[in-house]
């Protein structure tokens, strides 16, 4: 696991083996969601900048982005780099 970032009481870490972004509660540690897309593979970095955030995929070379839903994410999360 590599890139780290902390928004409204949640870790998203960038888990570039497993390619996905996993998401966990800050206070309990507890896996709520994983962040998935075929292309979006192996993220390495990601920044936050207000309610998206940027992740970078080693696998396309690409950075991507991730508009934050305003209800916390949970489950398996597509998003639209499908």
């Amino acid at each position: 696991m590599r890139g780290i970032v902390v928004h409204r009481k949640h870790l998203y870490v960038a888990d570039e083996a497993g390619d996905a972004v996993k998401v966990f509660e800050v206070k309990t540690g507890r896996l709520v969601a994983r962040i998935k897309g075929r292309r979006r593979t192996r993220p390495v970095h990601h920044i936050l900048h207000r309610e998206t955030l940027y992740i970078g995929a080693a696998g396309s070379g690409s950075i991507l982005a991730f508009d934050i839903p305003g209800k916390a994410p949970c489950g398996m999360c597509r998003t639209g780099f499908e």
